[in-house]
């Protein structure tokens, strides 16, 4: 079983619009300070999207390689991409692994290349997490080979669109978000126990049912509502406050919340995080208590709003 990264063909148009902390923005004069600042921010990360994508076609594959094998001991695969959509997927993956191992995080158990076809209404699969044994083992993650990964870092965007289809356009989401599932699972596995036999945990089959109520879908494939009995409709209201994708599943929630706190606190130029942004707070008490719950795999318990 596994849980993806997607991009989709269009980005829905929403009306609200939270501030950094995730308040309400009233309505304003046309121009502000806080709106100044993060243009001039995001226009500094633009900057040096041209020298992030020269750094990593300078990038030596195989002492990555070596480096995630030996030292970091995580099969580490990228056959099946060309050699600069290589390069690329390895550029995003070391500098995540440093932010994760900054921030005290755990790694995935591996990185590899998969091909996953675009299904018919839906957006392209980039990248995967694996949360119960599947083609790959549990915390595994995977890239889409059918990405376009070679202009991935030119074509992306610094800006934090809180109301896109995801949190941040940033060139390293992906790899951000797909490392905290990672994350999340090895911290639900290490307090509940594998929902499959893993290296590392107790087997409990009853995390498997665990995990399917966290993964049950919100809505539909056509956008409608769906039979959730996990998820009010002031649970459904409040994921709201997330980015599109973050609204769309629990775990899409919290993967989409932790790329958003790494990449506003991201130095655009070393890719090192200027502060630690845990734990994860907004001021809506109700999204803190969803993302903590979430986060501790505490559903159907009737203690909590999910």
């Amino acid at each position: 079983m596994q849980i993806s990264a997607i991009r989709p063909y269009n980005r829905p148009v929403s009306v609200h619009v939270p501030t950094v902390n995730g308040a309400d923005r009233k309505p304003s004069l046309p121009i502000n300070f806080t709106g100044g600042k993060n243009l001039l921010f995001d226009r500094l990360n633009d900057s040096t999207l041209v020298l992030h994508q020269f750094e990593a076609q300078r990038l030596d594959l195989n002492l990555l390689h070596k480096l995630f094998n030996e030292q970091f001991r995580i099969p580490f695969d990228l056959s099946g991409v060309s050699e600069a959509a290589a390069k690329v997927i390895g550029y995003c993956c070391y500098h995540t692994a440093m932010i994760f191992r900054q921030i005290k995080q755990p790694l995935p158990t591996m990185i590899g290349i998969e091909r996953v076809a675009q299904q018919p209404g839906k957006g392209l699969t980039i990248a995967s997490c694996y949360w119960a044994n599947g083609n790959f083992p549990i915390r595994a993650v995977t890239f889409n080979s059918l990405y376009d990964w070679e202009n991935a870092i030119v074509n992306a965007t610094s800006k934090s669109n809180e109301n896109g289809f995801h949190s941040s356009y940033h060139f390293l989401q992906t790899t951000i978000h797909e490392f905290a599932h990672n994350a999340h699972f090895h911290h639900l596995f290490s307090k509940f126990g594998s929902p499959d036999p893993a290296p590392g945990y107790v087997y409990n089959k009853n995390v498997y049912d665990l995990m399917l109520k966290l993964n049950l879908p919100i809505y539909d494939k056509n956008g409608n509502i769906n039979n959730n009995p996990f998820i009010s409709t002031y649970v459904r209201n409040t994921m709201k406050e997330s980015s599109g994708y973050g609204s769309s599943l629990l775990p899409e929630l919290f993967a989409e919340e932790f790329s958003r706190a790494v990449i506003k606190n991201l130095d655009p130029v070393h890719l090192t995080l200027k502060r630690n942004p845990f734990p994860i707070a907004t001021t809506n008490k109700d999204f803190n208590s969803v993302l903590y719950e979430t986060w501790e795999g505490l559903i159907g318990d009737g203690q909590g709003l999910i």
